[in-house]
């Protein structure tokens, strides 16, 4: 019997297994022919489209996975959009280990002790998702979507991703009924409908009921799990509060989730809005988000300036990128034929394959766009090669070894660039060893990336990110 074999510009997949399949979308394990590694591969027919949304929910998860750089969510590893043959395939790393779903028909659920570290590991990965600039929200967080492997969680299946938090103006229904937030119905989601699917996904699994068997509460119509959720209290108190009906009486964040459940006890306090006696959703207040309350990386400090108080955690996810080698004398001879034009936007692009240094490091559009803007361009000349030098210096520290590129000379060669005079006559060539230096510990760091295994990065035993 003859195999599937799917073929992009840069590599053929062989079908190894079928994982589902319908007429418009179906999803493969496949072999890369070239080395044989296993992928997930995703197959749109454009053709059977009952309606244009699903294409756009693909392309949305392919430009999402791109984006993400997190040890616990399946990689980008290629796509293509055969417009002849009416094709568009997308190929991802692939998890092997049991959803949450299998492990409830096997299992029946999971223990109050499984489900409290799951679900930190959970709201671990939503906490980088929703901090990140723009921010992902999932939106379709259900235990179909949520795999373990080796102890540790991983978040797949984005196929209902939103990008930013722009309200959308289509009324397109996503998600999975009975762990998706009422809000969701109406075409909004923010980022508390990933914490209602989340927490619906752990309450199942510590009762070992779908939403659809758990009783209702006669006053409100909700679903009131509280009579048949055993666990701890922090537990349950943080559980419902992450499925309240209205987004704003649901924790803010998912790392003030992380706060609630290490709070010791509910708050003096009374919850702001109020429900009927015996509501479930009165017994879950909320709690204000604290820096002090995480021990996590904070948008408020720069690892850059700080990398010794990382955490084993921190250092796992910082350590991963997607920078790919170029000759480092090329690099210089295209800088000096282009007069920097080549450099700009070939370490423009580098920012967004990395972990920001800095609170206010600019994305890669900014970093090119602003180069161009009237004004502003002399001051970006200088911004962004020093915010690139911050970041791969704070690829280095993180792996205990000193800034591969000094960040004076780099403002050196930055100002002597643009002195009229200079410039033409040293400038260019002295810049250009910073293009040199720059390129050669690009090269080194995703040379090291490459000599990885290609599974995520492994923590130490007991340790999970974050």
């Amino acid at each position: 019997m003859t195999s599937t074999v799917f073929r992009t510009p840069t590599a053929s997949y062989v079908v190894t297994e079928t994982l589902r399949e319908s007429a418009s979308a179906s999803t493969y394990g496949v072999q890369r022919e070239s080395d044989g590694a296993g992928f997930v591969l995703k197959r749109l027919a454009i053709a059977n489209l009952q309606h244009w949304k699903q294409f756009d929910l693909f392309e949305r998860e392919v430009a999402a996975l791109k984006a993400i750089e997190h040890p616990f969510v399946p990689r980008w590893v290629d796509s293509h959009l055969d417009e002849e043959a009416g094709v568009f395939v997308s190929v991802q790393t692939r998890v092997h280990g049991t959803t949450l779903r299998e492990l409830l028909r096997t299992r029946g659920g999971l223990t109050a002790q499984e489900v409290d570290n799951y679900l930190r590991q959970a709201l671990g990965i939503l906490t980088h998702l929703h901090e990140r600039a723009p921010q992902i929200i999932h939106r379709d967080i259900n235990p179909s979507n949520v795999m373990i492997a080796n102890g540790q969680v991983y978040l797949i299946d984005f196929g209902a991703v939103k990008v930013g938090d722009g309200q959308s103006t289509s009324m397109t229904t996503v998600g999975t009924f009975g762990y998706m937030a009422p809000e969701q119905i109406l075409g909004r989601s923010t980022v508390q409908s990933d914490l209602f699917g989340l927490g619906m996904t752990m309450i199942a699994m510590a009762t070992g009921m779908e939403p659809a068997s758990m009783p209702q509460n006669p006053t409100t119509g909700q679903v009131d799990p509280s009579q048949s959720l055993r666990a701890p209290p922090h537990l349950a108190r943080a559980l419902l509060a992450m499925i309240r009906p209205g987004v704003g009486e649901r924790p803010p964040s998912a790392r003030s989730t992380l706060a609630l459940l290490d709070q010791p006890q509910a708050p003096a306090q009374p919850p702001a809005m109020h429900h009927p006696p015996g509501s479930p959703y009165a017994q879950a207040a909320m709690v204000p988000y604290s820096p002090q309350m995480s021990p996590y990386v904070h948008r408020e400090t720069s690892p850059y300036k700080a990398p010794e108080a990382l955490s084993p955690q921190d250092k796992a996810y910082l350590g991963q990128h997607r920078l790919e080698s170029f000759p480092a004398p090329l690099a210089v001879l295209l800088h000096l034929l282009t007069f920097g034009i080549f450099s700009l936007i070939h370490f423009g692009l580098q920012h967004d394959k990395m972990p920001q240094a800095k609170q206010d490091d600019p994305s890669s559009a900014k970093a090119i766009g602003f180069n161009f803007i009237p004004y502003f361009n002399l001051y970006w000349f200088i911004f962004q090669p020093m915010r690139l030098t911050d970041r791969l210096n704070l690829q280095d520290r993180i792996r205990d070894r000193p800034d591969g590129t000094s960040r004076g000379l780099m403002l050196t060669l930055s100002i002597l660039g643009m002195i009229p005079y200079i410039n033409f006559l040293i400038g260019i060539p002295l810049y250009s060893i910073g293009v040199y230096k720059l390129q050669k510990q690009i090269n080194r760091l995703a040379e090291e990336r490459k000599a990885l295994p290609p599974a995520p990065l492994a923590l130490p035993p007991g340790v999970h990110y974050p």
